[in-house]
């Protein structure tokens, strides 16, 4: 029993020391000066050291001002209604952090709030007020933070909201409000968003000039624009921006981005960085609705984590090319199911790097215009890539344009000297100048949305496989305008000409017509059918392949009476409304079917050959709406289908 009585004797010492050593002091106010420098406010009676926990009862206004020392606290209980404004230079310190219940207030005029081991948790209001210095700091602990499960807000402000060795935690239930200047990172700050960020007033930008993170949170920019000019890290989340604003990455720094991103874009995402890294090893997504855009003026697209993270674009996203360093590198993919506009210099080349990849998909549209250079063997096509604009000339220098894919040259030139290759369908009323050891086994398929002429030109020979197929409109006799022309202009003016052709026919030409559909300088090589057919009016025309030393030309040999049974009796569609794909579903195969969409003023949008199918798997470009699309068989024979765009 003694020995027991020996050890407990310290311990109760011990306890009663600890228990002393953070005595409680309670604001009274007792001279209705509110001020926490009084020693006649509190009771007991003196001002709060740093060893004291510190209670602001309900209802109670409590002012901090300069009077040569700063603020101190243990740990600070604000109750319901209890309103703490700080005045001057000096700090409110607290030791192990505090809590302001919901209905609290701190409004901060000047001078620092300081944590030093535990957070100061605002379930109430912290409102940062006026144009003079204040900012929130910590210890560089992970214990130092500022944690907002009620509401902040950053009053237009001259100085920058400064952070030092602090964490700002919005919690999913806190609201931050900011108008226009900044929050600044003074050293081994972070601001971290799990609930909602806005910017509600001002024209201007605010910078966020700290780390920072969106983990799930929401970032809404109704007036003016947010830039952020430090690493930062945007996971999944929502991020709506007005008209006359926009949301920027834009610093020589590193951003991460992770899961999907979405939110309303009426004014753009502008990146123009350092880098942007995907670190979660698996399929992001950039979905965004509005009619804005994704401006990427700068900035290589890599993987933090292993090769193979991949981008989705499912957006309209225009890469510039004008900033830093624009490139896919580091094993990661960016794949396009929306639209990519290219545009640039021919001294800032977009580049491809080793095992990194653009895959633009079925549901992808990829244009470019003079001057663009995408460098590197890893653009994979299945969907559009265009060339829009001008007379000049467009680099893919690699290009696998698959089954699926379509490349369109609708003027100008489409330069792929180090590869072109796949079977996919080659059209347009431009040039393509290709790698003169490629072998061609595309679908090829000269003119702009009616006749025209489509060339091939490069330092070498043109040589086709027996899988090229040559896709030949013919509405009359005059080239070009009227009937489709493949001019093959090369340095070394010889062709090895190969594959069969597909002939649609949209007028009754006469027996004896000759049509010149391929030129070249000398063929040396011509394997094609010696006979091919086209259908108009019920008619089937023969016409003869006639290989001359310098061109193909089709001659009509005979006209006959299709009587094959080939009419349409009935289709599936789906879906309906559609939002892009669509399919339809014939009662039976089809040797050759045209699917022709067009709006409401009769204007084409897209017209497209089938071969031995009965199912037609389409794209409806274009806004939201109502389309017809046109089904017409070999005979004639067609139907109407009503869609709608959503």
């Amino acid at each position: 029993m003694k020995s027991f009585k020996l050890l407990f004797a310290p311990l109760l010492v011990c306890l009663i020391f600890q228990l002393s050593a953070f005595a409680q002091k309670t604001y009274t106010n007792a001279t209705n000066n509110d001020s926490w420098h009084d020693p006649l406010n509190w009771s007991p009676q003196g001002i709060p050291t740093a060893a004291d926990n510190v209670i602001i009862p309900q209802g109670e206004i409590i002012n901090i001002g300069d009077t040569g020392a700063s603020a101190n606290a243990n740990f600070l209980t604000v109750e319901e209604g209890a309103i703490v404004t700080k005045f001057g230079s000096l700090a409110l310190v607290t030791q192990t952090g505090g809590n302001f219940a919901p209905g609290s207030e701190l409004n901060v005029l000047e001078g620092w709030i300081t944590t030093i081991n535990g957070p100061i948790i605002i379930n109430g209001e912290l409102n940062s007020i006026g144009m003079l210095s204040k900012g929130i700091s910590g210890n560089n602990s992970n214990q130092s933070s500022v944690e907002i499960t009620g509401t902040m807000q950053i009053q237009s402000p001259s100085e920058p909201f400064l952070m030092n060795l602090v964490t700002l935690h919005i919690f999913p239930s806190g609201i931050l409000t900011i108008e226009e200047g900044s929050i600044a990172n003074v050293s081994s700050s972070r601001l971290l968003n799990q609930g909602i960020i806005q910017k509600t007033a001002g024209t201007e930008t605010f910078e966020m000039a700290t780390p920072f993170e969106n983990d799930g949170g929401t970032i809404n920019i109704d007036s003016g624009s947010v830039e952020f000019t430090r690493p930062t890290t945007f996971t999944d989340g929502a991020y709506n921006v007005n008209s006359d604003g926009f949301l920027s990455w834009d610093s020589n720094n590193t951003y991460f981005l992770n899961g999907t991103l979405t939110g309303q874009l009426d004014g753009p995402f502008i990146i123009n960085c350092n880098s942007v890294r995907l670190s979660n090893g698996g399929e992001n997504f950039l979905d965004f609705s509005g009619p804005a855009v994704i401006e990427w003026i700068g900035g290589s697209l890599e993987t933090q984590a292993a090769p193979g993270s991949i981008l989705i674009n499912k957006v309209l996203m225009n890469i510039s090319d004008t900033g830093l360093n624009a490139q896919i590198a580091g094993g990661a993919t960016l794949k396009n199911e929306g639209t990519i506009n290219f545009t640039g210099s021919p001294n800032l080349p977009f580049d491809i790097a080793s095992n990194s990849f653009l895959e633009n998909t079925e549901q992808g549209l990829i244009t470019v215009v003079d001057d663009v250079v995408i460098r590197g063997a890893g653009f994979v096509n299945n969907g559009i890539v265009e060339k829009i604009s001008g007379s000049g000339v467009a680099r893919i220098l690699n290009l696998i344009n698959n089954e699926s894919g379509i490349v369109r040259i609708t003027q100008g030139t489409l330069e792929c000297t180090n590869g072109y290759e796949g079977k996919g369908r080659l059209t347009g009323a431009g040039a393509l100048e290709a790698n003169p050891f490629d072998d061609i086994e595309s679908r090829i398929a000269p003119g702009n949305d009616g006749p025209g002429t489509l060339t091939y030109n490069n330092a070498g020979s043109f040589d086709s496989t027996t899988d090229c197929i040559y896709e030949i409109e013919i509405n009359g006799s005059t080239p070009s305008t009227q009937y489709d022309v493949f001019a093959i202009e090369t340095t070394n003016p010889v062709a090895e000409i190969n594959g069969t052709f597909d002939i649609q026919l949209s007028y009754a030409p006469q027996v004896g017509d000759e049509f010149v559909v391929i030129t070249a300088g000398t063929i040396t090589e011509c394997n094609l059918p010696s006979q091919v057919s086209g259908f108009f009016g019920g008619m089937e025309y023969i016409y003869d392949v006639i290989c001359n030393t310098d061109n193909v030309t089709l001659r009509v040999i005979d006209a006959v009476l299709n009587i094959t049974e080939n009419s349409i009796r009935t289709v599936k569609v789906y879906p309906n409304p559609t939002e892009n794909q669509f399919t339809i579903q014939l009662d039976t195969t089809k040797s050759k079917i045209t699917a022709t969409i067009t709006n409401i003023l009769g204007q084409v949008i897209s017209s497209e050959r089938f071969l031995n199918t009965d199912t037609l798997q389409l794209r409806l470009e274009g806004s939201s709406g109502i389309y017809f699309t046109t089904i017409t068989d070999d005979l004639g024979f067609l139907k109407t289908i009503k869609m709608v765009k959503r």
